[in-house]
């Protein structure tokens, strides 16, 4: 059937939903185990979809209340061969449960991507699909980071944010879940804290905090290089804690990246 397969896949527009779609006499091409996300070892179906240059996608899986769909966003360009070109995913969490995730062109030229709709072995029934296209949130990558003042604190959220960053030589724990950033000035011969406090407890959100030297290139290397970074033990509420010093005689430039293994 259309969209069996990444070569028969089919066309997601933004902005003009897809309606009953179902995952009935279609195989179990992406497994559990290459997916970009966990949950999903029954059928499974390709859509098609183009990102605009600098802006971010939001796809949208809707199922009925006896489905449970898993979502894996994947580049065009490496096809469907294994292991995946993952760029962002959305686990299997409960049967009719919303699926979303969210992904940033930040190429300038148009992305073709194709889109896996995965499901729990077992379940049946059709969901509904949706694409929206607009401009990433302020924090979303280190390129359009927000503003960060000593002793002015803010309440930062991770919702709706692309996943960016994650491991990487001397920085936290990397996760799988949205990360944001900030841009801060350390003035010469001083040393910055920065604390992230979970608003409801850990939550399974697990914060972590990573200090990188500016510019904001350096937020993109591999491996990259912190000069502070914080994490806890999985599950703890206690704040998390990163400290950078600044031993020159002028002001340092910085990115903080808080991540999380969810969003929040």
């Amino acid at each position: 059937p259309p969209g069996d397969t990444c070569a028969t896949a089919t066309t997601l527009v933004a902005g003009t939903p897809l309606t009953g779609q179902t995952l009935a006499g279609y195989g179990d091409d992406v497994s559990s185990g290459t997916s970009c996300a966990s949950g999903g070892t029954g059928s499974d179906r390709f859509y098609a979809l183009t990102i605009p240059a600098g802006k971010q996608v939001t796809v949208t899986a809707t199922p009925q209340a006896t489905l449970d769909t898993v979502l894996s966003l994947i580049d065009a360009a490496g096809s469907c061969a294994s292991p995946l070109t993952c760029l962002a995913g959305a686990p299997s969490n409960t049967p009719g449960q919303v699926d979303q995730l969210f992904f940033t062109n930040r190429n300038t030229t148009p992305l073709a991507v194709l889109l896996a709709v995965d499901s729990r072995a077992g379940g049946s029934g059709t969901f509904d699909l949706s694409a929206s296209v607009a401009d990433p949130p302020t924090g979303d990558f280190c390129g359009i980071a927000n503003t960060l003042t000593f002793d002015a604190g803010v309440a930062g959220t991770t919702v709706g944010a692309t996943n960016d960053y994650e491991d990487g030589d001397r920085c936290a724990s990397g996760y799988t879940g949205p990360d944001t950033t900030y841009a801060l000035d350390i003035p010469p011969g001083q040393r910055a804290t920065l604390t992230v406090t979970p608003t409801s407890g850990d939550g399974g959100f697990n914060p972590s905090l990573s200090i990188v030297p500016a510019p904001a290139a350096s937020c993109e290397a591999s491996p990259r290089v912190c000069i502070g970074a914080g994490n806890a033990a999985f599950g703890s509420a206690a704040p998390r804690t990163a400290t950078a010093y600044n031993a020159g005689t002028s002001p340092l430039s910085t990115f903080v990246i808080v991540d999380g293994a969810s969003a929040s």
